[in-house]
């Protein structure tokens, strides 16, 4: 698996497949990128597809100040989104509960 490493030194590990424009697929807690592999597959032939390891989670590195807010889970996680891609794509989120909604950076 490729890794990102993180302003704080931690390791990210994700998960890619496919060509297009990009999507990041992000796993519940507990859970690991894993969760995403019939996507990954299914959709690699329309979009390039990104799942990361959570810090902490599947082969990721805890954070390092054993305390990481969600402000950081996604300054870490668009940061990697930034260096995998240059291409401008909406961003949204979409709930467990299934609610999808405009993500806020």
């Amino acid at each position: 698996m490729p890794v990102h490493q993180t302003p704080t030194g931690a390791e990210i590990h994700y998960r890619q497949a496919g060509r297009g424009p990009a999507a990041m697929f992000f796993h519940a807690v507990t859970l690991d990128s894993t969760l995403w592999l019939d996507q990954l597959e299914g959709l690699g032939d329309i979009r390039r597809c990104i799942a990361p390891d959570l810090p902490g989670h599947g082969l990721s590195d805890p954070d390092p100040t054993r305390v990481i807010p969600t402000s950081r889970y996604a300054s870490q996680m668009l940061d990697l989104f930034d260096r995998q891609t240059t291409l401008a794509i909406p961003r949204r989120s979409r709930a467990m509960s299934g609610r999808d909604r405009p993500w806020k950076s």
